[in-house]
């Protein structure tokens, strides 16, 4: 039966369309169209700024010129960020950004940014050496238009490092199998993933482990080679793994060899959203899973950031696709014992399927599934596409999504964003501080406003640590909220007497009807000067 499924599978192969086979003029177009998705109008799509962009760029400067983050801590391998902890990575690569260009919002989406421009040549890299030229021209194709792999290339949400990292790491292992000098290299850059995202933390050593009983049983990896890389890959990840345990043996922040290893002050994140740190309920894992098979069919998790509605990861083929490729895939595969990098894209798959199953997920958390599911509805394009008709139709489906998709981003999504963006906040804040020099009180609108304070203030990390007031928190509480630090005070209910100004949100302008204040408007934010 095997081999009967696998004989159709080859007979639509050689039906495929030889243009496909090899067409640089197709696979610069749509690189081509990668970019300028990615790169255009980066001001207006996402409209305003995350509080999580705020909190990685105001670390990242504070490490970068001061030498501590908000905490204190000395060069540190993981933020506190808010209390529970945040991912350092993104904040260390967008460093040489903030030095040249200094602290802004484009200086912090830059290193997303290039993630995933980077990301397009070498998934397409990574697909000809797995399944051939065609396949890797539809894989590019779909990640090209893909509305996930765009909204997440156009904001700095430091958790979505991660696919773009692994993706490198994996396509340095089949590069490994060629040149042994990339096998070391795949070692550091899986080492690296560490510090992206808390996820890693699983999906890392569970995917090392199945990829290196692969390549070691088939012989493509020499053991020399391979010690060298996992000897490589534990001296990068020492670090991150001694903030694991100080964390969970409850041990107080020190440094290792100069880095700082931090103890979160609340329960770290990572303990919270994944039941391998907890004591979940025997059902748990199902439960998870059941969610995960929701996202894949919705293709939404009801967050805007992470979907537009109506198009979700890849349009509404693409379950569809991935499973065709899926099977078709696994009939490919030879019994003989030879290595076959197809191999490791099913690793990748059962490691994240794995990841999904021991935390309750939404489209961030679980990005490290969407390349391979792209790369599976690539297969499974490849594999429909039994002549040029079809081929084109597909294509051209997609585009169409693609183009309305792009119209609705571009356009009327800007403004549904507005509750997690907070457009013009920043320009608020600015107007404030710079006609005032005493007491500020700023809006509890969004949450951990400090954060947009401290960024666009540039406030000095140890003035922040020496003045700030946290609200008490009760037990199990993840985030640290700020009463005050400096002269801002957080809270309408809050203000001092002798305020000199307000940040407020727009729909807070009321109170102020009968004072004699000056009011400077803007998009969502207004700042409000006292009268002298």
């Amino acid at each position: 039966m095997r081999s009967r499924l696998a004989s159709f599978i080859h007979s639509l192969r050689d039906r495929m369309p030889r243009s496909l086979q090899s067409n640089q003029a197709l696979l610069l177009a749509i690189l081509a169209i990668g970019v300028v998705v990615r790169v255009a109008a980066r001001q207006s799509a996402p409209y305003g700024f995350n509080n999580d962009e705020a909190s990685l760029g105001w670390d990242a400067y504070s490490i970068l010129k001061f030498g501590v983050d908000r905490h204190g801590i000395a060069y540190p391998a993981f933020l506190i960020g808010w209390g529970s902890g945040m991912n350092a990575l993104a904040a260390y690569l967008a460093m040489p950004f903030i030095a040249v260009f200094g602290l802004t919002e484009g200086a912090v989406r830059a290193v997303n940014l290039l993630a995933g421009l980077a990301s397009l040549p070498v998934f397409y890299l990574l697909l000809r050496r797995v399944a051939g030229g065609p396949t890797a021209l539809f894989g590019v194709f779909l990640l090209a238009v893909s509305p996930w792999h765009i909204m997440m290339s156009r904001w700095a949400l430091e958790s979505n490092l991660l696919p773009g990292v692994f993706l490198l790491a994996v396509w340095l292992l089949v590069r490994g199998t060629e040149r042994a000098r990339y096998v070391a290299a795949a070692g550091v850059c899986f080492a690296l993933c560490l510090y992206a995202y808390g996820t890693a933390y699983l999906a890392v050593p569970l995917f090392v482990f199945l990829a290196s009983v692969y390549v070691l049983s088939t012989r493509a990896i020499a053991w020399r080679v391979f010690l060298l890389a996992v000897a490589l890959f534990a001296l990068v990840a020492t670090p991150i793994g001694a903030v694991i345990w100080a964390n969970q043996q409850h041990v107080d922040s020190f440094r290792l060899a100069g880095i700082g290893i931090p103890r979160m002050p609340t329960v770290a994140r990572y303990q919270v959203v994944s039941t391998l740190f907890g004591h979940p309920p025997q059902g748990q894992w199902w439960d998870n899973l059941r969610v995960l098979w929701d996202i894949l069919v919705r293709q939404d998790d009801g967050h805007i950031w992470n979907a537009v509605a109506g198009f979700g990861i890849l349009y509404p083929f693409a379950l569809g696709l991935a499973l065709v490729g899926l099977i078709a895939d696994i009939a490919r595969l030879s019994l003989k014992g030879r290595f076959e990098p197809r191999v490791l894209m099913l690793l990748w798959l059962v490691t994240a399927f794995a990841l999904a199953a021991v935390q309750r997920g939404n489209i961030n958390r679980l990005n490290l599934l969407w390349l391979p599911f792209i790369y599976f509805a690539a297969v499974g394009m490849r594999t429909v596409s039994i002549n040029r008709t079809l081929t084109v139709g597909l294509v051209a489906v997609h585009l169409v999504l693609f183009v309305t998709f792009a119209r609705d981003y571009f356009g009327p999504y800007r403004d549904r964003t507005a509750g997690a963006f907070h457009p013009s906040y920043g320009a608020a804040i600015r107007a404030a501080t710079k006609a005032v020099s005493g007491k500020i009180c700023v809006t509890n609108i969004p949450t951990h406003s400090y954060a947009y304070v401290a960024f666009y203030d540039r406030t000095d990390p140890r003035e922040f640590a020496r003045t700030v007031v946290y609200q008490p928190n009760g037990p199990g509480s993840e985030f640290l909220e700020v009463e005050s630090f400096g002269r801002f005070t957080f809270g309408a209910e809050r203000c001092p007497d002798d305020t000199e100004a307000w940040i407020l949100h727009n729909d807070e302008l009321g109170r102020f009807r009968d004072r004699a204040a000056r009011i400077e408007t803007f998009a969502i934010y207004s700042a409000v000067i006292a009268a002298r």
